[in-house]
C-alpha cells in the first residue's frame, strides 16, 4: 500500500490508498487532489522543480502576481509556511 504518481498521456496521476488518505485527513493534510485547481497543480510541479516566480509565471503565459497568488494558495491548503517546506515534505515525488 504506497503512494504512488505517474505521468499518463501529460497529466500526473497520483494513487494513494485509501487507508492512507483517511491518516492524511485525519491529521489535518490535505492530498494533493483534495481542493487544488488545475492551475495550482501546474504552479505546484513548478515550485518543487525550483523554477523562480518568473519562470513559473513565462512558462503558463500569466503574470507573476498571478503566480504569487497560487502559491499562496498552495501554501495556506497544504499548511505550510513556505516553498521550502513545501517542497521538503511534498516535493519528493512531486505528487
Amino acid at each position: 500500500m504506497a503512494i504512488s504518481a505517474t505521468v499518463e498521456a501529460g497529466v500526473l496521476v497520483i494513487r494513494i490508498p485509501v487507508l492512507v488518505l483517511e491518516e492524511m485527513r485525519a491529521r489535518g493534510v490535505m492530498p494533493l487532489m483534495d481542493g487544488i485547481s488545475t492551475r495550482e497543480r501546474e504552479v505546484f510541479d513548478r515550485v518543487v522543480s525550483a523554477l523562480s516566480n518568473k519562470e513559473i509565471a513565462h512558462d503558463l503565459c500569466i503574470s507573476e502576481s498571478t503566480v504569487k497568488f497560487h502559491v499562496s494558495n498552495i501554501l495556506r491548503k497544504f499548511k505550510v509556511e513556505s516553498r521550502a517546506e513545501l517542497v521538503y515534505q511534498y516535493g519528493g515525488n512531486k505528487a
